[in-house]
């Protein structure tokens, strides 16, 4: 009789303090949750098709054009945006369109991008990238 008396006691205990914690605010748990805003995106260059070394991955801030650097710059055979990320590549230096090339002289690229841009007509042509979140 005894135990079964403080067995009820501790399960009035534990549901009282439980009734009794606060109750967090929708709103504030949303926020809590809510992913930050991006502010760079990452895109992945091969000079072979099908991802063929030499390849490097790099890191850029959105809404900025970069150049390649001379290593990648007229040789990049396979280029992949990270996911959540598409990206602007441009036959110029300076993110700049070069009318009456195919494309206007820029692709746009999504993930997981192109293993191979012969297929698409811009293999070796990549000078400049600019990428947006997708």
């Amino acid at each position: 009789m005894l135990f079964t008396t403080n067995l009820l006691s501790l399960i009035f205990l534990l549901t009282t303090s439980t009734l009794s914690s606060p109750v967090p605010d929708a709103a504030a748990a949303a926020e809590a949750e809510a992913p930050e805003k991006r502010s760079v995106g990452g895109v992945y260059f091969c000079n072979d098709i099908n991802w063929g070394a030499p390849c490097y991955h790099r890191t850029q801030e959105l809404a900025v054009c970069k150049d390649l650097s001379s290593t990648y710059a007229g040789k990049v055979s396979s280029i992949g945006p990270d996911q959540g990320t598409k990206c602007s590549v441009y036959s110029l230096a300076g993110c700049i369109p070069s009318y009456g090339e195919p494309y206007d002289g820029h692709l746009e690229i999504t993930y997981p991008g192109i293993a191979d841009l012969r297929t698409v007509n811009f293999n070796d042509k990549a000078q400049s990238v600019i990428c947006y979140a997708a």
